[in-house]
Parts: structure tokens; sequence; C-alpha cells
């Protein structure tokens, strides 16, 4: 498959940005990458190119609503009618409709709260999620002002859905964020890494979460998933 092809295709680029193509090879080789790339650079790309040659629904867990709308409002001004974003700006009738064509949506955009709702979790959960993305993973990390508790839920999440494709990405890493990403993951596995790739601007932050990635790698194999591989993605 050539990818820039299926960018061109789907999306209109005629070339990826640095970092984009090799998150999303990862992605279609069945592979969980967690990707650090900085603001700016496209990680939507990653994700939605991802979603379209990929089966099934493609669930984005976002802790930031303006964010979320946005992306929702350009991904439909370009022509993309299956998507969506279940979020407290939906009125109460606005929501049940949502959850009753859930379905019909390619890309359902949540926020990490909402997932905290059993009914939408169910709905969610009934469908066939192929790809499940973590945006702004950061918010894990117990340490930063940034954190968000329902984060640490999104393992349990992921093993409701079925395990799918898990990718996580964000734009900043800190050593306490790296211990974060691990503890997120256990004892349910949001993601195991076990390689690394990337440029010389991010090398202290890739020494950093080497230690942290290799013990998160185990939590698959502590899990019955050792078969399932991912990787570590920095780029600048």
């Amino acid at each position: 498959m050539q990818l820039e092809e299926q960018l061109e295709r789907f999306l209109g680029f005629s070339a990826f940005r640095a970092g984009q193509r090799e998150v999303v090879s990862h992605v279609l080789d069945g592979n969980d990458c967690f990707a650090m790339l900085p603001t700016g650079t496209g990680k939507t790309v990653c994700y939605q190119l991802s979603g379209y040659l990929l089966k099934g629904a493609v669930l984005i867990v976002s802790p930031l609503l303006s964010l979320m709308q946005d992306q929702v409002e350009r991904m439909r001004a370009n022509g993309e009618k299956r998507v969506i974003a279940l979020n407290s700006f939906l009125s109460l009738p606005e929501k049940q409709q949502a959850l009753g064509n859930l379905g019909q949506y390619k890309f359902i955009f949540v926020s990490p709260e909402m997932l905290a709702n059993q009914r939408i979790r169910a709905a969610i959960a009934s469908l066939t999620i192929g790809l499940f993305v973590v945006d702004e993973a950061h918010c894990i990390s117990q340490w930063g002002h940034d954190f968000r508790p329902d984060y640490l839920e999104l393992g349990a999440v992921r093993e409701q859905l079925g395990s799918p494709v898990t990718l996580v990405l964000t734009a900043t890493a800190t050593k306490k964020s790296e211990d974060g990403y691990q503890n997120a993951t256990s004892p349910h596995g949001l993601c195991g890494c076990d390689s690394f790739c990337g440029s010389a601007e991010y090398r202290d932050a890739r020494a950093k979460s080497r230690d942290a990635a290799r013990k998160t790698g185990a939590t698959f194999a502590a899990n019955g998933d050792a078969s399932r591989s991912g990787d570590y993605l920095f780029f600048e």
C-alpha cells in the first residue's frame, strides 16, 4: 500500500509531515503506538488516515472540549460527515439521538468524563472499534496541573472495547508523565512499548522514557497479550 496515495485520496495532502507516516505505518501494522509529536505537526492526520484504512470506528478521547469541537467542525468542513463529539455541549435530546445512531459514525470524539457514564460506554462497546486514540495523553500524569482522573480509567475502557489497536498522542512528556502512563496501563494495559525511534531533539525525553516503556511493555505480557507489540515514537 502506498500511503502517500492514500493520504492524497482521503485527506488531499501530497506529502506527510515529519513523523506522520511512521505513526500511521505502525498503527496499520497492528502495533499500539505512543507518539510524541510537537504541536502543529498534524497529529489529527495520524488517526484520521489510519481510521480510513482500518475497519471499524475510531474512538478519540480528548480532554479539551473546544479543541474537540474544532476538530469535528474541520472534518465536517472537509467533507467528512460521519463524525460526532460526545461531550457536555450536547443537550439531553441531542445526546439521546447521538447514542441511538452511534453506529453510523466513523469518528467518535469523546471526553474522558463522558466515558465514565455507563450508558455511553455501553453504547460505544456495542460498536466495532478499529482504533482507540488517546489525545493529550500527558493528562494521565497525576503530578501535572492538566491531570484528569478519568484518564486513569482508560485501560479498563480499552479492555471493555476488546483491546483495539491503540494510539496515544501528546506533545509533552516529562519523567513524571511517563510514570503516569505506566500506572494508567496497570492492571488493564493501555499500551505496551518496547522500541524507540526519533530525532536528536527528543534524545533526552527518549532516554527518560526507556525504562518506563520497558516496564509498560511487560504489562501486556502480564495480561496475556504478549503477542501485541508497541512503540514509542518521538519526532521534532
